[in-house]
C-alpha cells in the first residue's frame, strides 16, 4: 500500500493518512464493544446502533451498524457491516520509511498535537523523497 502512495505521487509529494490507532481501538472496544445513540429528527426517532469486535491476528475492527428510523409511518431498518485495518506508528514508520517517504509527522487529530492514540486515531503527514 505504501508503496503504491509513493508510485502515485509526483517526488516531494506529500501524503496524510488518518487511521485507527490500534492500542487505543483494542481498549476503547474492549471497554465498550456495543454503542447506541438516539436522535430525534424531524422524521422519527433515529437509533444508531454499532457492535465492535475485534481480530487481533490482522488488527482490524469488525463494525456491524444497524441505523433504524421509527416515524408515524413505521419503522425502516438499514444494516452496514465493515471492516477497518488499525495500526500502531511503528508499522506505518516503517511502511512509509521503507516506500521512500521522508520528515514523517504524527498527531493525533488536525488541529492541535495531543499524544498519537489520545483520539484513537493517527494522523500521518510524510513527504515523498527526491527518488
Amino acid at each position: 500500500m505504501f508503496a503504491a502512495f509513493a508510485r502515485a505521487l509526483r517526488p516531494r509529494g506529500a501524503l496524510l493518512l488518518d487511521v485507527r490507532d490500534w492500542d487505543a481501538t483494542v481498549a476503547r472496544k474492549t471497554a465498550e464493544p456495543v454503542s447506541e445513540k438516539r436522535v430525534d429528527t424531524p422524521r422519527g426517532r433515529l437509533v444508531f446502533r454499532t457492535v465492535s469486535r475485534l481480530d487481533p491476528a490482522t488488527r482490524r475492527l469488525l463494525v456491524s451498524e444497524r441505523h433504524t428510523l421509527t416515524a408515524p409511518s413505521g419503522e425502516t431498518t438499514a444494516a452496514h457491516e465493515f471492516v477497518m485495518r488499525c495500526w500502531t506508528r511503528e508499522e506505518l514508520d516503517a511502511g512509509l520509511r521503507a516506500a521512500g517517504f521522508e520528515s514523517v509527522e504524527y498527531s493525533a487529530t488536525y488541529e492541535s498535537a495531543p499524544p498519537v492514540g489520545a483520539g484513537g486515531r493517527i494522523v500521518a503527514a510524510a513527504s515523498l523523497g527526491a527518488r
